[in-house]
């Protein structure tokens, strides 16, 4: 049986046991012969989201040391490429160099500007026409919520409905 379909027959239970005559230990029996299976189903759910959250956690740092890895082995294909480039701007060999499965040869990169320290720090300092400011809004929800508790009305806010959380130890 399902999670839900046990839920449902408890509380089932539960509503016809309390229209009943029964004697209280009989409906102590039932009771508790069905919250035995639904807690066992529950304990059955749990657990598995408790292995299904572990091995998502160790598939995240799997991920975290691949990337770690790709970025190493990135880097050094970066390093290689420099080196060869510098080697072959300093030898002065005819280019490009035709190989069976590449061809090798230098070209300039597409013009770029560079800024100086002042202006990467203060762009201001640029012509106006050449800069836009950006102005980006971070909400204090913390604050909000302070503001809220002592009773304080904030346009467009309230405190959000009660949420739960499993605990698992």
């Amino acid at each position: 049986m399902k999670l839900y379909e046990i839920a449902e027959a408890y509380r089932a239970d539960l509503t016809r046991m309390a229209d009943s005559d029964l004697p209280p230990q009989a409906v102590a029996d039932t009771l508790e012969a069905i919250q035995g299976d639904l807690t066992d189903k529950i304990r059955a759910v749990v657990a598995f989201a408790k292995e299904q959250r572990a091995l998502g956690e160790a598939r995240k740092a799997v991920a975290k040391d691949m990337a770690a890895s790709a970025n190493t082995i990135l880097n050094r294909a970066m390093w290689l490429e420099e080196y060869a480039l510098d080697t072959l701007r300093h030898c002065g060999l005819t280019l490009p160099i035709v190989y069976t499965d590449m061809t090798v040869g230098i070209a300039k990169n597409p013009p770029s500007v560079f800024l100086d320290e002042d202006a990467m720090l203060a762009p201001k300092l640029l012509p106006e026409e050449f800069w836009e400011e950006v102005k980006t809004i971070n909400i204090k929800r913390a604050e909000i919520l302070k503001a809220l508790k002592a009773g304080q009305e904030v346009p467009h806010a309230r405190i959000a409905e009660q949420t739960y959380r499993l605990t698992v130890k």
